[in-house]
């Protein structure tokens, strides 16, 4: 058995790299040996201290963190990927969103409730909780996804976010499950001083629909975005509203300024200034 190929810095502690130079350091690695191993790891660890909840068939764990890429590097050990259990997550994310949005919204209809819904759960909402829990550093990788930081990935984060929300389910059932995920929004407004259910969700998730849809029901058009390109394939982004700048960005990825200033002239409620509009610039953060 060879060690994984590209360089990964031991102080990271990734659960993926310690696993293989452990079983590459042993002739007898068992499916129970390997699960002991991710059972005592400072990572898996840390992730269930956090979520204040202890699994009751283990395995469950060990399938919700296993990366399909992980499968053939170990085929003896016949282990199963998080997928099936990413699949039940997503559906019980949803559940639990759904809930939430109806007991605090009780005068939303359907129709914005379910944009709502779409606002808070994608792809990178859930990466962003993945990371608050550190599941990076514990979801098992294949080399392949290691050697280019699929640990790092959103679409890797917020699968593996599903799919152990899944495996809790499984483990002890939905109120189980919506305890941990309680805690969870608890430690997203621990460090970012906000709630995680927010209809200001709209707002960051598409700003650029919401501002569109806001400008025409004020009278004011849509909002128009001008692109100047300027040096070393940098733009200059001015965003207007009925003929006049409202805000100005400079960057190189133009379809992320654009969202950014939607978003900013949004927050700021610049969209309702008068007739005496000043240019205002914003330099890239």
């Amino acid at each position: 058995m060879q060690k994984t190929t590209c360089n990964q810095n031991k102080k990271d502690l990734l659960l993926s790299v310690e696993l293989f130079e452990f079983i590459t350091e042993r002739n007898d690695c068992s499916r129970k040996v390997l699960s002991d191993f991710v059972f005592n790891h400072s990572s898996t660890k840390n992730l269930l201290q956090k979520i204040d909840y202890q699994f009751n068939n283990f395995d469950i764990f060990l399938t919700s963190i296993t990366h399909s890429s992980l499968i053939n590097e170990f085929p003896e050990l016949k282990l199963e990927s998080n997928q099936r259990l990413e699949y039940l997550g997503d559906a019980v994310i949803d559940l639990l969103i759904a809930a939430l949005l109806i007991k605090t919204y009780p005068h939303f209809q359907e129709g914005k409730l379910s944009k709502l819904r779409s606002a808070l759960v994608n792809e990178l909402s859930l990466a962003l909780l993945s990371n608050i829990l550190g599941l990076s550093r514990v979801i098992l990788l294949g080399k392949g996804e290691l050697c280019t930081k699929g640990y790092l990935k959103s679409s890797v984060l917020s699968d593996a976010f599903e799919s152990l929300l899944g495996g809790i389910f499984a483990d002890s059932g939905f109120l189980g499950v919506q305890k941990v995920f309680t805690t969870i929004l608890n430690l997203y407004q621990e460090q970012f001083k906000k709630d995680f259910i927010s209809d200001e969700a709209l707002d960051e998730f598409d700003p650029k629909s919401r501002l569109q849809e806001l400008t025409v029901s004020l009278g004011k058009g849509l909002p128009q975005y001008q692109n100047i390109e300027m040096e070393d394939k940098q733009y200059r982004i001015d965003l207007m509203i009925d003929n006049k700048i409202i805000l100005t960005r400079t960057g190189a990825a133009k379809k992320q300024i654009e969202r950014e200033l939607a978003y900013q002239v949004l927050k700021k409620r610049l969209y309702l200034e008068g007739d005496n509009h000043v240019i205002k610039t914003s330099a890239p953060k």
